[in-house]
């Protein structure tokens, strides 16, 4: 388990880790454009000339970042033209006033999109003609349109063709950026268009005519394609962020450093390295090594909804090695429908070592595992982690691995709540269906299914060693018995092993004879689970024992257990068990694992002041392992701190223990007076008596009136995370505006993934103070949305989930 760093932070009543999008370098630089009067110009562009566009079919596909004003009207992206919009040639542009994104040829309007394209944000657009109609994707889908004017073909002429404006006379001058701009003298398809629209192309592709990375950093723009259509940059000063090269944030897929090999592998450090990775089979061979942590939360937006694509298929498997050196992959998001689903779909003699997801999603039909769907041919993972939730409405499904053929799993966890609905059966909190090697690994958290369900294996027909299962079953229906504390059916070796979770039936009356395993089979040698935690009488070919009786050293000694301290066992000292009951409750642990301090993952904390005498402390948290529960603080000017609340004492600050869920927790203070500044601290307890300091967002509140919340002490504009989330169908919205800027004009809106308004919450003058709204989504689709507060130049923005 990776060392988790203790904080001593003062924590002053509000608690935020806010996500601002596209604030990570993906690609490297993009052209940036005033507005006033910044254009590219390619020249007079002839008839026969391929970026005339006027064959039978072609496509323009461009990255887009605009900073317009709500009053700004029509700019141009791409124009080929002798005057009016598209004379003489064609058009690609928006109308921000308007609303509407279109292409014209000849001077008409042939066809348009009704969209609002959210300022600051960046946008894939794509521009398709089959030679009979267009159409327009934005972020790889396609979006529905109209044709305003019979459909035309750019007409054979010659005309001056430039980029950032709309027409050859002094208007409509884009303000924002433009990156990746392809010119293709044939139909792209969407899947064409979604499988390599974030990643930078070599430039020589069949069917390219144009290509323009934006990454010249000089006067002339450089036409990365076969043809050299080179550019002359016109009015640009290079000078800061605005009519200059600047550093580029838009999604793309960067190539890392590094050649692949295995002494000099390649370098993953951003979402955008993932991505190249993912992007291209013919790169599942090499070798790589991470080097940052990676937030992916961006990926619940790609592929249509789809999210990540997992590496490794049926076809082609990944057969490099991946060392991720202690780093986390946070938020990732996997939603397909096919087999093998994961972050690596499928594996055949890979390695994949020291990597940890943490707060992952994935949904897959079968073989799916959060980490790999089907690890085989001697695949070896070790020292690798999954925190977070997995869907599986087919077979295999595992917290870490859905089947795990004829491969090794070693010093490894999986946190994660599984649901195996619709066909759900091998279903295991870490591995789905294991045909090979599992030692030294553990799980946690609920795993439910309709047959062959266990703690830490759904079917073993391999070997299992040195492992422990702290994971309830749940059977969802039907009348299979194959659910076990530990395996759910087992027909391979088990041994060394041990299970306290509980085995519970829907719709049924509970079982009192699955605590280790569901049905009888196999070898297992001194095996053991608890019976007073699991409500389990007896099990298969393993032993019962009192809660007490699992937390004694000699209960597992005396049955073989190699433990540190003893070598009448064995040498290897794979156990550890804490006598005193501080580290995993008392229940043996491995020897590998850090149990100094465990995770609570802070959401949220913070104040109001809505009844008339008292003070009200709020938090929420994402996810809690092995959490006993909360300590409140509280000091003044005057005075020291000192508890006000705790877990010992007050029920509702009692922790989780292991839950990957979103929790809220909430306390009253009543002991206050007016005008004066408290002073709030938050710490959690976890089982070893470790205690964690959170840090937070400097912000108190000072009781002017009994009653009434200053918001003088509010300084900065704050979106706080939606709660709940996810949610169905109603949530709340929080946000703050600052006294200083007085009554302000504030926009709260709402998109879905492919960046349109769905709804608009506040656009109007807002006062200074804490807001609250609520918005109830009766009326949408299941999915990811996001959440928009714009005041002036500020912008910001939080990911909600709706699950109906």
């Amino acid at each position: 388990m990776p060392k988790l760093k203790k904080f001593s932070v003062l924590v002053l009543c509000a608690f935020l880790c806010p996500m601002v999008m596209n604030a990570q370098n993906y690609s490297n630089t993009t052209l940036a454009f005033d507005g006033v009067d910044d254009f590219v110009n390619l020249g007079v562009v002839g008839p026969e000339n391929e970026l005339a566009l006027t064959g039978a079919g072609f496509t323009i596909e461009t990255w887009i970042y605009h900073t317009f004003s709500p009053e700004d009207g029509a700019a141009g992206i791409v124009d080929k033209s002798d005057g009016k919009e598209g004379a003489g040639g064609y058009s690609f542009s928006y109308d921000h006033y308007n609303g509407q994104l279109g292409f014209y040829t000849d001077a008409k309007f042939r066809y348009k999109v009704d969209t609002t394209l959210t300022a600051h944000k960046w946008y894939h657009l794509a521009l398709t003609s089959d030679g009979t109609v267009y159409s327009i994707f934005i972020n790889g889908n396609e979006v529905a349109g109209n044709e305003v004017n019979p459909f035309s073909a750019p007409p054979f002429v010659s005309s001056n063709i430039s980029f950032g404006k709309q027409s050859s006379d002094s208007t409509g001058f884009w303000k924002g950026r433009i990156d990746e701009l392809r010119f293709w003298n044939s139909v792209r398809t969407k899947e064409q268009i979604q499988t390599y629209m974030n990643v930078e192309i070599p430039g020589d592709e069949v069917g390219l005519v144009g290509y323009y990375r934006m990454n010249t950093g000089d006067t002339v723009l450089t036409d990365n394609g076969i043809n050299s259509f080179n550019g002359i940059l016109n009015n640009f000063g290079f000078t800061g962020s605005e009519s200059n090269w600047i550093t580029s944030t838009a999604i793309m897929g960067d190539k890392p450093s590094g050649s692949g090999t295995e002494v000099d592998p390649y370098q993953l450090s951003t979402i955008g390295n993932l991505y190249w990775l993912s992007n291209n089979d013919d790169r599942w061979e090499k070798h790589y090594v991470q080097t940052n942590d990676i937030d992916a939360r961006i990926t619940s937006s790609w592929r249509d909804g789809n999210g990540f694509f997992p590496m490794g298929g049926s076809a082609l498997k990944f057969t490099g090695s991946y060392d991720g050196q202690n780093r986390t992959i946070s938020n990732l998001y996997i939603k397909w429908e096919g087999m093998n689903i994961g972050f690596f779909g499928n594996t055949n003699g890979a390695k994949i070592e020291n990597v940890n997801l943490l707060n992952s999603s994935v949904l897959g039909s079968g073989l799916s595992g959060s980490l790999v769907g089907q690890a085989a041919g001697g695949t070896t993972i070790f020292n690798c982690s999954s925190k977070g939730v997995l869907d599986g409405k087919g077979n295999y499904c595992g917290g870490l691995v859905g089947w795990n053929n004829n491969s090794e799993i070693s010093q490894s966890y999986s946190i994660v709540e599984i649901d195996g609905y619709g066909n759900g059966y091998m279903v295991g909190g870490l591995v789905g269906l294991n045909a090979g090697v599992v030692k030294t690994s553990f799980s946690m958290a609920t795993v439910s299914g309709i047959r062959d369900v266990g703690g830490l294996i759904g079917v073993n027909s391999g070997t299992v060693s040195n492992s422990y299962s702290k994971t309830n079953v749940i059977r969802e229906t039907g009348s299979y018995t194959g659910f076990g504390g530990f395996v759910g059916v087992n027909s391979g070796t088990i041994e060394y092993c041990y299970a306290t979770g509980s085995v519970i039936y829907n719709e049924a009356t509970d079982p009192t004879d699955k605590g280790f395993e569901g049905a009888p089979g196999g070898t297992n040698t001194s095996c053991f689970f608890d019976s007073d935690l699991s409500n389990q009488i007896s099990s298969n070919l393993a032993t019962g024992k009192t809660s007490q009786e699992m937390k004694t050293l000699a209960t597992f000694t005396d049955a073989g257990w190699d433990f540190v301290g003893e070598s009448n066992n064995g040498e290897n000292d794979y156990w550890i068990i804490d006598i005193s009951e501080s580290a995993n409750s008392g229940y043996p642990y491995l020897d590998w694992e850090d149990r100094s301090s465990q995770n609570v993952e802070l959401a949220s904390f913070y104040a109001v002041n809505d009844t008339p005498d008292e003070i009200t402390l709020n938090w929420t948290t994402n996810n809690e392992l092995e959490n006993l529960g909360f300590v409140l603080e509280r000091k003044t000017a005057e005075s020291d701190f000192e508890t006000i609340a705790s877990y010992e004492t007050n029920p509702e600050l009692k922790g989780e223990n292991n839950s990957i869920s979103t929790k809220e927790y909430s306390f009253a203070d009543s002991l206050v007076l007016p005008n004066v500044l408290y002073t709030y601290r938050l710490s959690d307890i976890d089982v070893s008596g470790n205690i964690t300091f959170h840090p937070t967002i400097d912000a108190s509140f000072v009781i002017t009136d009994i009653g009434l919340a200053s918001s003088q002490t509010i300084e900065n504009f704050m979106l706080y995370s939606n709660y709940p989330n996810p949610f169905n169908p109603e949530t709340t919205i929080r946000f703050d505006v600052p006294l200083k800027n007085g009554d302000t004009r504030i926009k709260v809106r709402i998109f879905n993934n492919i960046g349109q308004i769905v709804e608009t919450m506040v656009d109007g003058i807002i006062s200074s103070g804490q807001h609250t709204i609520k918005w109830n989504a009766a009326d949408f689709s299941s999915g990811v949305y996001y959440l928009v507060f714009e005041s002036g130049q500020f912008v910001q923005s939080k990911k909600m989930v709706l699950l109906r």
